[in-house]
């Protein structure tokens, strides 16, 4: 068995790692943004699209999302959850 010295101890553990992805900057109740692979996110086009899904939730509320550009791009915007003026399209 080994024994980690204090000199190796890990850190001690924050609130978390910082956000990948300026989320506070695009999260702006009824703002639509536009973001291109390659140049905002670097991970497939769906993928990053369940990325912004989950970070809308964290920030307590929804995006209606479309994938543009030959799914090269997507656009979302972000609603608020006690909002109730969602659009039908692909919000989750």
């Amino acid at each position: 068995m080994t024994i980690m010295s204090e000199e190796h101890a890990l850190p001690p553990r924050g609130p978390g790692r910082p956000a990948k992805y300026p989320w506070n900057e695009w999260f702006k109740h009824g703002q639509t943004i536009r973001v291109t692979r390659g140049q905002h996110y670097d991970i497939s086009t769906e993928n990053f699209r369940i990325q912004v899904n989950k970070a809308a939730r964290r920030h307590s509320g929804r995006v209606s999302t479309e994938i543009v550009g030959h799914g090269q791009g997507l656009m979302f915007t972000f609603y608020l959850e006690d909002d109730l003026d969602l659009p039908d399209r692909n919000v989750s």
